[in-house]
């Protein structure tokens, strides 16, 4: 019994850093990502305009063509998604708007309109 109490004890700490750190990690309901939702425009360097939609449960669609991700990070001031391919996509908030759009695969930062 005395050669388990040890890894017992270890287990039930990392399980409480764990859910701390997950507890951590999930937006708190008083604060609001409202910002990054809706539909928004870009051009790309060749002056072609697109748009942007982001859904209220934060799923991503691009030109009218849902894009498969993931959510990696939200905050009041970024919204970073991983797609299907690894590279991050990321919306980037200025004076309590969405106001760039960076998309890692082009390496290019677009200014967004809505």
């Amino acid at each position: 019994m005395k050669k388990r109490f040890p890894l017992l004890l270890g287990a039930s700490l990392l399980g409480l850093a764990g859910s701390l750190i997950l507890r951590k990690k999930n937006p708190s309901s008083s604060e609001d990502y409202s910002l990054f939702m809706g539909e928004w425009r870009f051009y790309d360097k060749s002056k072609e305009l697109h748009t942007l939609l982001i859904n209220k449960d934060y799923s991503l669609v691009i030109d009218e063509h849902p894009v498969k991700t993931i959510l990696v990070e939200l905050n009041i001031n970024r919204l970073v998604f991983q797609d299907e391919y690894g590279y991050h996509l990321i919306m980037e908030a200025a004076n309590e708007q969405a106001a760039y759009f960076y998309d890692e695969a082009d390496d290019e930062r677009y200014k967004l309109y809505n």
